[in-house]
């Protein structure tokens, strides 16, 4: 892996893998945290310009037919990042790199277009609040990081959608494309080819970054609830603790683990399936996640059940919580969930778009990438060391428990629900 830096500070990693079927090319921006209140949303419009329209082609048609001949793009907002993802044989690795240049830093910013996108960002939305436990993720967010940019929905607001006009968003992606750019790009290319025709481009940008975003900061003193009532027969249930440190920080890898015993979708042994599905069979799936952010992240878990059901799976939630910030996991618990670890696995994936995607968000956060050696050499010591159970009892605390029902809880008695919660 080669780590240049263009003569503006624009940052280009180059991983060539000449045993690769495809090239693949990242280009990775600040995301919807950093917008302010004004623009809500405007990162996901940009999204949607450099998806569908670029000045070099007469119309959307044009445009659509020269992409799909030439490459797959992917084109995806988040509170980190704004990510622009290109996938093409390796044959067509200059051309793709020349189209994907043209889409970035050149779409069509005019008033037609804008509103002819905004209606399909609303729909997007509206589909994304279709999905129950979705829909429950962005109010659990929300509620962990209340007050916080981080609990904004990068979908923004509809009325504030519709009064942007094409020179705030033009704005905005100058100022985007003025600030921090990562490029990364990887698979089967020649680098004495494509370095160049990244730099033409990218090394002419005045880059000098400037967009900051407000720290989160845990305030929470005590345990906050939310009941939600949806039109569902069935009640999602949300849990979420923040946590004070993020993607670039190494006390990271100690949550992967807490996170992977407790309920990684990808193993069996997770002890809130082994409860609540198979011991019970109170649940069909329940699964604990880890966001991680530039300097704070949250851990959350999300699952459904019949509203009868409720107290029982919320006490079973607080009771493997409680095991796990009270009771040392036995060497063999901290095996199984280090040997599984998402993180782990994506550093030794070899898909060049999935590595370089992974690169570029992580270089555009913590300033420099993290190689698969040096994650193995941290992860040992960490695990060596036993520090897991103090990284349980540093997070998984009563007063900073954030937890949302929703959808049938009228019949829910609330101070049965505060009890089942209680992790003392």
């Amino acid at each position: 892996m080669q780590v240049e830096q263009f003569r503006n500070h624009v940052r280009c990693l180059l991983v060539p893998n000449a045993g690769a079927d495809e090239f693949a090319l990242c280009i990775a921006f600040r995301g919807g945290r950093y917008e302010p209140n004004q623009l809500l949303g405007v990162t996901h419009l940009i999204d949607h310009f450099v998806d569908e329209e670029c000045r070099r082609f007469p119309d959307t048609l044009a445009f659509a037919r020269a992409a799909d001949c030439v490459h797959t793009d992917f084109i995806e907002t988040g509170q980190e990042a704004l990510l622009a993802s290109f996938r093409s044989r390796p044959s067509k690795a200059a051309e793709s790199v020349q189209l994907a240049i043209d889409q970035v830093l050149y779409p069509r910013f005019t008033k037609t277009t804008l509103q002819r996108i905004v209606n399909p960002i609303l729909e997007e939305e509206f589909e994304n609040r279709e999905i129950p436990d979705e829909r429950l993720a962005d109010v659990l967010e929300e509620t962990v990081f209340h007050g916080h940019a981080l609990g904004r929905s990068i979908y923004g607001r509809a009325n504030a959608l519709r009064t942007m006009t094409p020179e705030m968003v033009r704005r905005w992606h100058a100022t985007l494309m003025h600030d921090a750019v990562v490029i990364v790009a990887g698979g089967a290319f020649d680098p004495g080819e494509v370095r160049p025709l990244l730099e033409r481009r990218f090394g002419r940008l005045m880059s000098n970054p400037t967009l900051k975003s407000e720290p989160f900061h845990v305030t929470q003193s005590r345990l906050r609830l939310r009941m939600i009532t949806w039109p569902d027969e069935r009640v999602q249930v949300g849990v979420g603790f923040p946590i004070p440190f993020g993607f670039g920080d190494r006390r990271r890898l100690l949550l992967s683990l807490i996170n992977n015993h407790l309920g990684s979708p990808i193993r069996k042994s997770a002890r809130l399936r082994q409860r609540l599905r198979v011991g019970e069979g109170l649940v069909y799936q329940a699964d604990s996640q880890l966001w991680n952010y530039g300097q704070e992240g949250d851990l959350t878990v999300i699952t459904s059940c019949r509203p009868e059901s409720v107290v029982s799976v919320l006490r079973i939630i607080a009771e493997e919580l409680r095991l796990l910030r009270d009771k040392p996991l036995s060497e063999e618990d901290l095996t199984s969930a280090y040997e599984s670890l998402d993180h782990h696995a994506q550093l030794r994936d070899t898909r060049p778009l999935k590595l370089a995607g992974f690169l570029a968000e992580q270089v555009l956060v913590t300033g420099m990438p993290v190689s698969s050696t040096s994650y193995q050499r941290r992860l040992h010591r960490i695990t060596a060391s036993s520090r897991v159970q103090y990284m349980a009892r540093r997070i998984l605390r009563q007063e900073t428990m954030n937890v949302v029902l929703a959808g049938r809880v009228q019949s829910l008695d609330r101070r049965k629900v505060v009890a089942a919660l209680q992790m003392q």
